[in-house]
């Protein structure tokens, strides 16, 4: 082969072809890295259109009437101190009736381990209530504790009817055993 013959071979089929070859090559490997973007931004506007639709869900809950300041009013319970504001409410929920139709006996920690929350890992505090009175007045003592509180849940329940009262009406003894939920955000 001749001098100019080999040029033109190497000029005008091996650097052509080396340059196509590279240029071919930079666009798969710029492809493939395209395709990985495009697989990442996908997955990532699929989180967010399922995030969105669970923040529409909620928000749509918390749209209804009452239901956002149900929510502060939840968080500002779990906020405050737990004591205080168990005795409190209680003291609240015993002005609206005498003692002859509901009496508080007794308020203290139970001993032993809670069947419904032992098992948990969340933080939790248990008391124990009894009432004597009628029936209607300790019912609603417990409903009105139980709205008042949302963190608490009935452990344990025990009903005892006693002697009727100097006026005529039924007694009933009755000890309650609750759980207390904890904020997480305390620990």
């Amino acid at each position: 082969m001749n001098r100019h013959t080999e040029s033109v071979f190497f000029f005008g089929y091996v650097v052509p072809f080396l340059l196509a070859a590279a240029l071919v090559g930079g666009v798969f490997y710029g492809r493939a890295r395209l395709q990985k973007t495009e697989a990442k931004r996908d997955k990532a506007w699929e989180e967010y259109i399922t995030t969105a639709r669970e923040g529409d869900s909620i928000e749509a809950q918390l749209g209804t009437p009452g239901r956002r300041a149900m929510m502060k009013y939840w968080d500002e319970c779990l906020s405050k101190e737990f004591v205080q504001n168990l005795t409190q409410n209680l003291n609240d929920i015993q002005r609206r009736f005498s003692e002859d139709q509901l009496e508080q006996t007794e308020l203290g920690r139970p001993a032993g381990r809670s069947g419904l929350a032992g098992n948990s890992e969340n933080p939790y505090t248990r008391f124990k209530i009894s009432f004597n009175g009628g029936y209607g007045p300790i019912q609603y003592a417990l409903a009105e504790l139980e709205r008042r509180m949302p963190q608490i849940l009935l452990d344990d329940m025990k009903v005892t009817a006693k002697a009727k009262s100097e006026k005529g009406g039924a007694l009933l003894s009755i000890e309650a055993t609750y759980v207390s939920w904890q904020d997480n955000k305390s620990r």
